[in-house]
């Protein structure tokens, strides 16, 4: 049983179970076989696969916010010309578990996926990552539009948002709204740390657990905590609103506690 301690109307985890409690995740959905997704080949199906084979991989890591932003430049300019619908993005992430044995496939998957979305022609999408056995990286970069996430993923979930809004039914890893600048992040599930790092505006919505070092150079936009969290890291939020179950516990740097 997890120890915890009471800071004012706040419970708070003590930092020696800090580690094991980060780790503490919902009930996740079933798992289903990836061998088994049934997607309909179809014309615009097979391009966005070709897309992905003709892609090379840059491995030339950017330590910006964000790593890697000039290979999604290159998967944009990539799938500029191509015509394919939200439904066609949907079959293309039911698709993927083809490619989980290649190389920086997470990474690479976040990326391409977010280029699709950002560039398609419909508003609202849909992703479906739980039948994969690897986590997806980056997804929903530079966003602005309306998407629906089904699974897990990892790091950097709605980097460098524009608009829009991101709805992930499950758990993210660290740096979720890394440099958000507009449009709403929502997490039915939990994160771990780092969450809203570099925040400037927009608004995101974690209503499961978090863990530490949240709000580092936050300068903007709100975030709100429905569940339980380790550490706002108050010392280094330099703008922004902070709520916990509604209450406002950080104005502008200021703890209000």
């Amino acid at each position: 049983m997890l120890t915890q301690t009471k800071v004012g109307r706040r419970t708070r985890i003590t930092p020696e179970l800090a580690a094991d409690r980060i780790f503490d995740r919902y009930k996740k959905e079933e798992r289903h076989d990836a061998r088994k997704t049934d997607v309909k080949e179809d014309e615009a199906l097979i391009q966005l696969k070709e897309a992905w084979g003709k892609f090379q991989w840059i491995e030339d890591r950017n330590f910006s916010i964000m790593p890697y932003p000039h290979n999604y430049k290159a998967m944009c300019k990539l799938i500029k010309n191509l015509k394919y619908s939200a439904e066609d993005v949907e079959k293309f992430s039911l698709a993927l578990c083809e490619f989980e044995h290649e190389e920086y496939f997470g990474t690479k998957a976040g990326l391409f996926l977010s280029a699709l979305v950002n560039k398609g022609k419909d508003k609202n999408y849909v992703l479906h990552l739980n039948h994969l056995t690897k986590k997806v990286y980056g997804l929903g970069y530079q966003n602005t539009k309306h998407v629906i996430v089904n699974g897990d993923v990892d790091s950097n979930l709605g980097a460098e948002m524009k608009g829009g809004c991101i709805t992930l039914n499950g758990n993210a890893e660290i740096f979720v709204g890394s440099g958000i600048k507009r449009g709403k992040i929502i997490v039915n599930g939990n994160v771990t740390h780092n969450l809203a790092e570099y925040m400037e505006g927009g608004k995101i919505i974690i209503n499961g657990n978090a863990g530490f070092e949240i709000g580092n150079f936050m300068n903007g936009g709100e975030l709100h905590l429905n569940g339980e969290y380790e550490e706002v890291k108050y010392g280094s939020v330099l703008g922004g609103k902070i709520f916990h179950k509604g209450k406002l516990i950080c104005d502008h740097g200021d703890c209000v506690e």
